[in-house]
């Protein structure tokens, strides 16, 4: 399967749109049009050509450093929520409802030390 190429508008840099009835592709932004030939010229490449070895050892060193992604169910309409594993507050996309991954929450959490105060409540409501 070939992957999937986004162009991007040669002028601001927003993502083009291919314009079937034209043959041409359009910039939603800036109203720009542009024709294969010029994109072919800025890319310097055939945009139908099949992926080159280097494109694909880019690829596999792009997959490599993705972050590995962990799917749970949300609680309330039983969609998949997908995050990496540095989220543990989330909420879910569909229904809005807030979710905790209980999972990521392991051990005891206690304060390493106890800071003490420096005023008594008397000192603080005075000076305030």
């Amino acid at each position: 399967m070939s992957k999937v190429q986004e162009y991007k508008c040669l002028n601001c840099r927003a993502g083009l749109h291919f314009d079937p009835p034209s043959g041409k592709w359009k910039c939603g932004y800036c109203f720009s049009v542009f024709d294969k030939e010029a994109l072919e010229k800025a890319y310097g490449k055939d945009l139908h050509k099949t992926n080159t070895a280097e494109e694909k050892t880019e690829q596999k060193t792009q997959q490599k450093q993705s972050p590995e992604l962990e799917s749970y169910r949300c609680t309330s309409c039983g969609a998949e929520l997908v995050t990496d594993q540095t989220v543990s507050p989330t909420f879910c996309l569909y229904c809005k409802n807030p979710t905790i991954i209980k999972e990521r929450f392991t051990g005891k959490f206690e304060p390493r030390f106890v800071i003490p105060f420096k005023l008594t409540k008397d000192q603080a409501v005075s000076i305030l």
